[in-house]
């Protein structure tokens, strides 16, 4: 649930800016995606992923928070790439019970 918190919170501050991040489909993708990882990390990749989508401009020019966001979301990535959604869920699954 945090994460939800995380990104109707943040950005719900500029509603008619952000209106597209607060659409349930990019709320849903986002959300449950970084919920495949354990806390703490899935709140830092989904800041990551929240800062990439505000200030590209930073990402890109401070690699390590691209790096960092790989390094967290490998699995998922590759998972969601190979179109696993069995092991993807299993995941989602894994942390959503604790």
């Amino acid at each position: 649930m945090h994460l939800a918190d995380m990104w109707i919170g943040h950005f719900s501050l500029k509603r008619k800016e952000n209106a597209k991040w607060l659409t349930n489909e990019a709320f849903k993708v986002a959300t449950s995606r970084h919920a495949c990882l354990r806390p703490p990390a899935c709140g830092l990749a989904l800041a990551l992923f929240m800062l990439s989508i505000e200030q590209p401009q930073v990402t890109a020019a401070h690699k390590k928070y691209e790096q960092k966001y790989r390094e967290l979301m490998t699995e998922v990535m590759r998972l969601e790439a190979a179109q696993d959604f069995d092991s993807l869920n299993k995941l989602f699954n894994l942390m959503a019970s604790g």
